[in-house]
């Protein structure tokens, strides 16, 4: 074999093992290998060479395996499920690295059940309700059929230590390669944050927040398709999102719900225990492969676009409701027109969570009394008022300047608050 031909050769095999030539602001062309994470030189490729060619001959120059053109010449490298390439051309031109990894099967055991049988049983356990369990096995089989196609909500599973939620989680992590898995809010909500960028499947272990701000951070990027990533050392930039997301938690409601949240789908809580080694053992002898293909063969269209509601769910809406809630809309049945004081002293004279609680019940604030004199006050005047934001300002200036605030106490709210 000549040296030339020994070269290409060795290109080709480099090729096949997924190494793809690139750009290296330190050692300039280097040839990298993103399954394995791997960086070769061109003092570091001998070694990979004489192992390859049992020591015969000599180890080529990147320079001469890339004159060969069988290995490509990659410029960046971008997250893109649309594709299983490895590579593919970008907008500018050029080919960049695709770091999605898609799904391979693993070795079977030749003595390993082939039926779903154990699959079915672990499934049905952890989802004793047939309509639940068969919304979930739709939205698993739409994340392994569509990578990059998301609905824009996803799973909150409760229940017990050892009813099978991490065993559900590892069976979806080993089909989707690119996931992560966190277990704090302050991870996910960081300004550099990347646990929404390069991943498929995002795994909330347990995550536990006290902040309505941290769980009100977290909504635009359970339903947007795209959002502001900015790394480190690196400017801000919008980029896709195709990360689902399941959360699993121990408690009975990992997060407050409100009756309009959409975005989460909460099954009945698991509260039987399950020894899952055995179907774990199964998975990993190569069951993977026919719960993949069964995933496969499912037709995802009767898959909604809003997480259907659940009794647990309400459960979770009514566990939510705090006693300041409940006096809130006591109040709200009461008085159709008042200012923010008579709201705040509810929530310590906090005017601030006032102003987004009010907001959360459609309520908006205006100053019907700026240009136009009020026949009660006998005067114009700059002051705010709360209302419904469909009540007309007509109506509003009508209940203010005619005391017909239907709560008791309603004339001292009005006037008190002028």
């Amino acid at each position: 074999m000549t040296e030339l031909s020994q070269t290409q050769a060795f290109a080709n095999h480099m090729n096949v093992s997924g190494w793809v030539l690139t750009a290296d602001q330190h050692y300039g062309t280097v040839l990298f290998n993103l399954s394995k994470g791997l960086t070769l030189t061109e003092q570091s490729i001998a070694g990979t060479f004489y192992e390859w060619s049992g020591g015969i001959g000599r180890a080529p120059s990147i320079t001469a395996l890339q004159k060969t053109q069988k290995i490509p010449y990659v410029i960046g490298q971008e997250f893109n499920p649309e594709t299983t390439d490895r590579y593919f051309r970008s907008g500018a031109g050029f080919n960049t690295l695709n770091t999605y990894t898609p799904f391979y099967r693993i070795p079977e055991n030749p003595e390993l059940d082939k039926t779903l049988t154990a699959y079915h049983k672990f499934m049905s356990h952890c989802f004793p309700v047939e309509q639940e369990r068969a919304v979930v096995e739709l939205w698993i089989a739409h994340m392994v059929q569509y990578p990059a196609y998301r609905k824009p909500w996803h799973l909150m599973l409760t229940g017990t230590k050892g009813t099978g939620k991490g065993t559900l989680v590892k069976m979806l992590e080993m089909m989707a390669p690119n996931h992560q898995s966190v277990d704090d809010f302050a991870k996910v909500n960081d300004l550099h944050s990347t646990v929404f960028n390069g991943t498929i499947l995002l795994h909330l272990n347990d995550v536990k927040s006290l902040s309505e701000s941290q769980q009100t951070r977290i909504k635009a990027k359970l339903s947007d398709d795209s959002i502001s990533v900015r790394r480190l050392y690196k400017e801000a930039a919008v980029e896709k999102i195709y990360t689902r997301v399941i959360l699993s938690s121990n408690d009975t409601r990992p997060l407050r719900l409100d009756a309009e949240e959409r975005r989460w789908f909460c099954p009945t809580r698991m509260e039987k225990t399950q020894d899952t080694q055995d179907f774990k053992e199964w998975l990993e002898a190569g069951g993977i492969n026919f719960v993949y293909d069964h995933l496969m063969s499912l037709d995802v269209s009767p898959l909604p676009n809003v997480a259907p509601k659940t009794a647990t769910f309400y459960d979770m809406v009514e566990a939510s409701r705090s006693v300041l809630d409940v006096e809130l809309e006591s109040f709200l049945d009461k008085h159709t027109v008042f200012q923010i004081a008579a709201v705040s002293d509810l929530f310590g004279r906090d005017s601030q969570i006032a102003s987004h609680k009010l907001t959360e019940h459609n309520y908006k604030r205006s100053r019907p009394f700026q240009k136009v004199v009020s026949k009660r006050y006998k005067t114009t005047t700059n002051t705010w008022f709360w209302h419904h934001k469909d009540l007309p300002l007509d109506r509003v200036r009508e209940i203010i300047d005619t005391g017909d605030d239907p709560g008791d106490d309603a004339e001292t709210t009005l006037e008190t608050t002028l």
